[in-house]
């Protein structure tokens, strides 16, 4: 018998737009540093509890959002619902990632880091 789990490095939620789903299945309509959310996922995730990682906002088709949040999972729990496992948990915002900036993976750790180039220049 095999077990199924799936080890996330990355949190991935649904649209606010698309109805259908439970409100923890959402990217939150606001996001702000230091409020914790809570989040639900389809399967069994193994999510590190000891780093950050990005929020992403799933477009569908498993194509992500560009990062919008670093976050760090502080509760995660597996648990059936209709016989099917689903993982639970709550995250916290530690930043929020502006448009300049982009998140790059390295030695095993997430950085955030201005874009090269600088500042956006602002629209007339």
């Amino acid at each position: 018998m095999s077990l199924d789990v799936q080890f996330s490095k990355v949190l991935a939620l649904r649209d606010p737009r698309r109805p259908g789903y439970s409100n923890a299945e959402y990217v939150p309509e606001r996001l702000k540093q230091g409020e914790t959310h809570e989040f639900k996922k389809s399967g069994q995730r193994i999510f590190d509890l000891n780093r950050a990682m990005p929020l992403h906002q799933t477009e569908g088709n498993e194509e992500l959002s560009r990062p919008l949040a670093m976050i760090r999972i502080v509760e995660a729990t597996h648990y059936k619902e209709q016989d099917k496992p689903f993982t639970r948990g709550k995250y916290l915002i530690e930043k929020v990632i502006s448009d300049n900036e982009e998140v790059l993976w390295e030695g095993g750790v997430y950085w955030v880091r201005t874009k090269p180039g600088g500042q956006r220049k602002k629209r007339k």
